[in-house]
């Protein structure tokens, strides 16, 4: 499994669990479950934003899954 793969389901489980736990604590009125689920939903987009960048040039890939970097071409795969 690739670096950018495991980036991937390490954002989209944080952000599923946030998404759970904000949804729970607005069911159940309590305001600190809330505040936790929207935490880690932020603090997942923050992982994504400063993580999920090519090995090498260092630009964010935005939502390029293929196997190519969009801005310099090399294999994102590679490392």
């Amino acid at each position: 499994m690739s670096r950018l793969k495991k980036i991937n389901i390490i954002y989209t489980v944080i952000l599923i669990i946030g998404g759970i736990l904000c949804a729970v604590g607005t069911y159940i009125q309590n305001t600190i479950l809330t505040f936790i689920g929207f935490s880690c939903i932020v603090c997942a987009v923050i992982y994504r934003l400063l993580i999920y960048r090519c090995p090498h040039c260092g630009k964010y890939l935005d939502r390029s899954k293929g196997q190519y970097c969009p801005y310099c071409r090399e294999d994102v795969n590679k490392f």
